[in-house]
């Protein structure tokens, strides 16, 4: 990792994204943070139904397995677009809200994925060539580091707000680092 997020002395915490890839783009900080935040914890038991062989013996066995892996679903909205002529929606390309949300987008294409160069295999198969290895995404929010992959991403257009759009995505989480209680 080029730049670290774990060092932020800031009294606001931002939404942090970071690839763990090879060759990483800069740190990705969202603008606005996140409206709605839940995290989702699955217990795994699984239930089955046997043929007992005797009659004091129980019909159904319950297995437990490791648990589900946890699952952050945030919702919010994007920065306005506003740019040196003030609130627009036909430029809104060139606004910073609309780069920002572009930015969460292209990490939620990536995923983490580093990608092979294209003169070592000639099919390509999208990006930039075949899937070499794969990472993860790093998100860090309110000092607690999340270690995933981006499970969907949406973003809307709504109405009744004509200068922002509002996203929403699932994130499965594989490691958590809590950097106040390590």
């Amino acid at each position: 990792m080029a730049n670290n997020i774990i060092v932020n002395n800031l009294p606001v915490k931002p939404m942090f994204f970071e690839l763990d890839i090879i060759d990483p783009p800069p740190v990705f900080t969202l603008l606005i943070n996140p409206q709605e935040m839940n995290l989702r914890f699955t217990k795994r038991v699984i239930q089955a139904r046997t043929r007992p062989t005797s009659r004091d013996r129980a019909s159904y066995n319950l297995q437990h397995f490791f648990d589900e892996l946890d699952v952050m679903s945030c919702a919010g909205t994007s920065a306005m677009f506003y740019n040196e002529n003030g609130l627009t929606t036909k430029n809104r390309t060139d606004t910073l809200g609309y780069k920002n949300l572009k930015s969460l987008v292209e990490i939620y294409r990536n995923n983490g994925r580093n990608f092979a160069p294209r003169q070592e295999y000639p099919l390509v198969t999208g990006g930039d060539g075949l899937i070499d290895s794969v990472g993860r995404v790093i998100i860090a929010y309110d000092d607690i580091i999340y270690r995933g992959s981006f499970d969907s991403l949406s973003v809307n257009e709504v109405d009744t707000k004509p200068f922002n759009l509002t996203f929403d995505f699932q994130y499965v989480i594989s490691e958590r680092l809590n950097i106040r209680n390590p």
